[in-house]
C-alpha cells in the first residue's frame, strides 16, 4: 500500500513539473512574441514619424537618402517623387509588390533596398531602368528571381542572401553589367551548375551555403577578383584554383580544410586570404609566392610550425597567428618591416620572440596567453604601439629581469598606448 501511494506521490510531482514547465516554456513563447510585437510597433512609430517628417521638408532638392523602412508599405509614397536627386531608397520590412514607373524620372537614383519585402518571383514589377546600379533582395523567401530584375540594366550589384535559392539565378545573365553578387545563407547545390552567365563577375560571396565541396564550374569565374566561401563545410580546396589568376581576396573561414594544395600559391596576386577556423597543422614553404599578400588570416587551426619563407612576404601589413600551437616563430619574421598588426596569442611560445623587436612599425602587437616569463624592456621603444596585450603569461612581475616592466608600461600609457595588463598591485598609474 505505501509503496503505491509513493508511486502515485512520484507521478504527481512528474506530472506538476511537467506542466510548469511547459507553462514556462509557453510563457517564455509569449514573452517572446511580445517583444516582437512591441519591436515592431516601436520601429512602425519610427517610421511614421520620418514620413510625416519628409512630407513637410521644404528642401527636397537636397535630400540624398530616404529611410522608408518598416512602414507597413504596399507601395512608394506619392512624396517620394518630390525628391528629385535621391540616390538610394530603404524600403526594407514592408510589403511592396510593384515599383511605380515614375522611378525612372529619379535619375540620380543608385540604390534600393527592399529586403523583407517577402516578394516573388512574379510580384516585382518595374518598368525598364537605367540608374539603378545596387539592388537589395535578401531575406525575402525567393526561389527564383523576380522577372523584374532583368530591366535594371545598370544593375553592378544584387543580394539576395537569405532566401531559398538552390542554384545562381539564371535569369541574372539578363543583366549584362553585374559584377557583385552576394547569395550567402541559401542552401545551394553548385554541382551541375553552369557558371557560364556570371562570367563578368569580380566579386562571389556564397558563405553559409551549405556547400562541402568547390565545384570545378567555378573556374569559368575568370574575372573573379574576391571569392567568399566561409561558414560552409568545405575539406579541401581543388588544385585548379590557380585559374583564378585575377584573385585578390579569397575566405574560406570556418571549413574543414587540413592541408592547401601547392596550386593555392601560384595565386602571387592575392592581397589577402582567410583561413581562420580550418584544420591546418602545416603551411608549405610556397607561402613565399604571395608576393602582394597583405593580410594573413591563419589563426584558430592547429599549426604547430611556420616556415622562413613567411618572412618572404614583405608587404604584409596584418598577421594573426593566434591561438595554434606554435612555439617558435622564424627568424625572418623581422622582415616584415611593413607589419602593422600581428597576433600571435594563446599559442606556446615558451619565450618572447626576439625578432619581433625589429619590427618598429608595429601598432597592434597580442603576445597573451602563452607561456612567456619575460618582457624585454627594449618593447617600450615602439613609439608607433597602440595596442599591446601579454596578459595570462607566467610572468613574474617582481623578478629582476622584469623589473623595469611598471616604468615601461606606465611609458606605454602616457603616451596613449592600450596596455593589458596595465596595472600590477596598485603600482601602475
Amino acid at each position: 500500500m505505501v509503496r503505491h501511494q509513493i508511486t502515485i506521490v512520484l507521478l504527481l510531482v512528474i506530472f506538476t513539473t511537467s506542466t510548469e514547465a511547459q507553462f514556462r516554456g509557453r510563457w517564455t513563447q509569449q514573452q517572446a512574441d511580445s517583444a516582437r510585437r512591441a519591436r515592431a510597433e516601436r520601429a512602425y512609430k519610427k517610421a511614421n514619424d520620418r514620413i510625416a517628417n519628409y512630407k513637410v521638408n521644404t528642401r527636397k532638392d537636397t535630400v540624398k537618402i530616404l529611410r522608408l523602412a518598416d512602414a507597413r508599405l504596399t507601395q512608394l509614397p506619392e512624396f517620394v517623387f518630390d525628391y528629385t536627386n535621391l540616390r538610394s531608397i530603404d524600403l526594407s520590412n514592408n510589403r511592396i509588390e510593384k515599383l511605380d514607373k515614375r522611378l525612372n524620372k529619379l535619375d540620380s537614383l543608385r540604390w534600393i533596398n527592399l529586403s523583407g519585402n517577402h516578394l516573388d518571383e512574379r510580384r516585382l514589377k518595374v518598368k525598364k531602368n537605367k540608374s539603378i546600379s545596387l539592388l537589395y533582395l535578401h531575406n525575402n523567401g525567393l526561389r527564383k528571381l523576380p522577372r523584374g530584375v532583368k530591366k535594371f540594366k545598370a544593375l553592378e550589384e544584387i543580394n539576395l542572401s537569405r532566401n531559398n535559392f538552390e542554384q545562381l539565378p539564371k535569369r541574372l545573365k539578363k543583366n549584362k553589367k553585374l559584377k557583385i553578387l552576394k547569395i550567402n545563407e541559401n542552401c545551394l547545390v553548385v554541382n551541375n551548375q553552369n557558371f557560364k552567365p556570371f562570367i563578368r563577375l569580380e566579386r562571389l560571396r556564397l558563405n553559409k551555403c551549405d556547400l562541402d565541396y568547390i565545384s570545378h564550374n567555378f573556374w569559368t569565374l575568370k574575372n573573379l577578383r574576391e571569392l567568399q566561401l566561409s561558414y560552409n563545410s568545405i575539406e579541401e580546396i581543388p588544385p585548379k584554383i590557380n585559374q583564378l589568376k585575377r584573385l585578390e581576396s579569397l575566405s574560406l573561414y570556418n571549413n574543414d580544410l587540413k592541408t592547401l594544395p601547392e596550386e593555392l600559391f601560384d595565386l602571387t596576386g592575392l592581397k589577402q586570404i582567410d583561413l581562420y577556423h580550418n584544420e591546418l597543422e602545416k603551411i608549405s614553404s610556397s607561402i613565399g609566392k604571395f608576393k602582394n599578400m597583405e593580410i594573413l588570416y591563419l589563426s584558430n587551426n592547429k599549426l604547430y610550425d611556420l616556415p622562413v619563407e613567411i618572412g618572404q612576404l614583405t608587404k604584409l601589413k596584418q598577421l594573426y597567428l593566434h591561438h595554434n600551437r606554435l612555439s617558435y616563430i622564424p627568424e625572418s619574421i623581422n622582415k616584415l618591416s611593413d607589419l602593422k598588426v600581428f597576433r600571435i596569442n594563446d599559442n606556446y611560445l615558451s619565450e618572447f620572440p626576439l625578432q619581433i623587436l625589429g619590427l618598429q612599425g608595429l601598432k597592434n602587437l597580442d603576445i597573451s596567453s602563452n607561456q612567456i616569463a619575460s618582457i624585454p624592456e627594449d618593447i617600450r621603444e615602439f613609439d608607433q604601439l597602440e595596442i599591446f596585450y601579454f596578459q595570462n603569461n607566467p610572468t613574474n612581475f617582481s623578478g629582476p629581469e622584469n623589473a623595469h616592466i611598471v616604468e615601461t608600461v606606465n611609458a606605454m600609457v602616457k603616451r596613449g598606448a592600450v596596455v593589458n595588463p596595465h596595472s600590477f598591485e596598485r603600482k601602475v598609474r
